[in-house]
């Protein structure tokens, strides 16, 4: 019996990409992802063939993520959907950005 090749799923691709920018190792990871082929965790050398962009842009897309998040809170904005909240302290920080 002749083995496919493991074809990653779009979840998979944003697990990858969220747990590289959460930090946690690859090796670790390699352990959540399975192949569904066999059901068994994949190796490094899988891993970092198949997901090679998701582990290059994991961290600097979280970091961008939290970045926006901070500054729409400072902003007394939503954040999601750039709504502004009704908050003295977020209120007090647009004064400062603003001076």
């Amino acid at each position: 019996m002749t083995r496919r090749a493991f074809n990653p799923t779009a979840e998979q691709r944003g697990n990858v990409e969220a747990m590289i920018g959460y930090g946690i190792p690859e090796a670790d990871i390699c352990l959540l992802i399975k192949n569904p082929e066999t059901g068994k965790p994949i190796d490094l050398k899988t891993l970092r063939r198949h997901f090679a962009k998701e582990i290059a842009t994991g961290v600097t897309k979280l970091k961008s993520l939290a970045g926006n998040r901070i500054v729409a809170a400072m902003l007394g904005r939503d954040g999601r959907h750039g709504e502004y909240r009704r908050s003295r302290n977020l209120r007090r920080y647009r004064k400062v950005l603003t001076l």
